[in-house]
């Protein structure tokens, strides 16, 4: 009973402290409609996010009063008195996204267009790099970048979305205009453009990353090979029993160590079969020039 009461107020106080940003109608630090958009968008689904906090104390409530029948009573009241405050707080966020975005659609869907116009030229300028990293530690690096920007496109997808349904919204009220429409088609034409080249940088990555990382390990191996190379091309054969049975136990390690690595050395070898198919595409598609790139 006692968590179900704590998990109860924790909740409450959640609540309560998520209502005063839905109340709050001004976003002041954000600098145009569109941003106030972006923000107030977010915090919707953070709210849907949290739905399921709510879902748990009801079926964790429900649980208590099977469990504890003379605790009915009490679950019953924190669980209704939890579901008004959560329905009081989509409420307002709903009133909330009305009063500042509903009499601005227009206005909200032409800078949103230019938003995301903007983000996609500095995309583009981002994908046309042809630094592909210069040793394994930088080409890692870039790959997080790349991930980085995968997952922004996957958010501004969702704005791409967002767009044609204002697009619709818009033209069923008679604000829509051919002009603001162009754009966003624009957009979209453009947001799908960049979508090839976003896979190509990631696959070229993929292929430095797999080039420095073959490199790597044929040093490695030919340091391995360089540490035991005296001991295996040794003249020294022993000038008495003691030191003849130290070289053998020696050599005998030796050949074990080597009988050990010998799966590390076929890998290798295979895998210079593959890294030769890799360092030929890339010739190809990376380091010759590309007389079409404009």
């Amino acid at each position: 009973l006692q968590k179900f009461l704590q998990d109860c107020q924790e909740l409450s106080l959640w609540i309560n402290e998520k209502m005063l940003t839905a109340q709050d109608m001004t976003y002041d630090e954000a600098r145009n409609l569109h941003s106030k958009w972006l923000k107030h968008q977010a915090f919707m689904a953070e709210l849907q996010s949290n739905k399921e906090w709510l879902d748990k104390i009801e079926k964790d409530g429900k649980a208590l009063m099977a469990e504890k029948p003379e605790t009915e009573a009490m679950v019953k009241e924190k669980l209704a008195s939890l579901k008004v405050m959560w329905d009081d707080l989509e409420s307002t966020t709903q009133t909330k996204a009305k009063c500042l975005f509903d009499a601005n659609k227009a206005e909200l869907f032409t800078q949103s267009c230019a938003d995301l116009d903007k983000w996609l030229t500095g995309l583009d300028g981002q994908l046309q790099s042809d630094d592909f990293g210069k040793d394994l530690t930088s080409v890692n690096i870039m790959l997080k970048k790349q991930q980085m920007l995968e997952s922004q496109v996957e958010v501004r997808q969702k704005e791409v979305e967002e767009l044609q349904k204002q697009s619709q919204a818009l033209s069923q009220e008679g604000k829509g205009s051919d002009e603001a429409d162009g754009k966003r088609i624009s957009v979209e034409n453009k947001f799908q453009a960049l979508l090839a080249p976003l896979k190509m940088r990631r696959d070229n990555l993929m292929a430095s990353r797999e080039i420095h990382q073959f490199n790597r390990d044929v040093e490695d191996e030919i340091l391995w090979v360089e540490e035991r190379l005296p001991l295996a091309t040794s003249t020294d054969h022993g000038h008495n029993l003691q030191t003849v049975q130290l070289l053998i136990k020696k050599n005998q390690t030796l050949q074990k160590e080597i009988q050990g690595h010998q799966p590390r050395i076929n890998d290798i070898m295979e895998r210079s079969q593959f890294e030769e198919g890799i360092h030929l595409v890339w010739h190809k598609t990376v380091l010759l020039p590309d007389h079409n790139r404009p």
